[in-house]
């Protein structure tokens, strides 16, 4: 019995190339299956949705205790009653939230976006710990407390923690 090639059933894959055949029923097959983001993107695309959470509740008077009255928050307060934030410290969570979404797209660049946060909120926390200020005050015009720089604390151990993460689970290559 012998086997016989499988004819194209229609003119336009008679006509096309085997290669760029193999290329469309790639394409398709990425198409029809979930796209997999590796834990880099996912520890970014988590980082970026708690700092954009974090910007958008700042700006809201119901969850900010002693802020402005009203729905709209730019005054100095405490949100959840816990973490202290005002109008310049909830933009730059909502910026941070924005850009770590963005940037969660390619592992590439949510390595950059994750090494980023993770220095710059572990010296954001270093330098207020270190100034040893108690209660509210004001840190570079962002209203902070200590429960705020601890939330930066963990927010960078989460960054090299996810970094970290991301490295042992590399593929490695060997020599052959």
């Amino acid at each position: 019995m012998a086997f016989r090639e499988r004819q194209p059933t229609n003119r336009r894959a008679a006509q096309r190339p085997v290669a760029r055949q193999v290329d469309i029923d790639v394409e398709r097959a990425r198409r029809a299956e979930p796209e997999r983001r590796n834990i880099l993107q996912q520890g970014a695309m988590v980082l970026g949705v708690i700092n954009l959470i974090v910007g958008i509740a700042g700006f809201l008077s119901p969850l900010v205790v002693g802020g402005d009255p009203g729905l709209i928050n730019t005054s100095p307060g405490l949100l959840f009653g816990l973490f202290g934030i005002n109008g310049l410290h909830a933009s730059v969570h909502l910026l941070v939230g924005i850009i770590g979404i963005v940037m969660a797209r390619t592992a590439t660049n949510a390595r950059a976006f994750l090494w980023g946060i993770g220095i710059v909120f572990a010296l954001l926390a270093l330098v207020d710990l270190m100034a040893g200020r108690s209660g509210m005050h004001a840190l570079m015009g962002m209203t902070v407390n200590a429960a705020d720089v601890w939330l930066h604390a963990v927010l960078a151990a989460a960054a090299f923690l996810v970094l970290y993460m991301g490295d042992r689970m590399r593929p490695t290559t060997t020599a052959a």
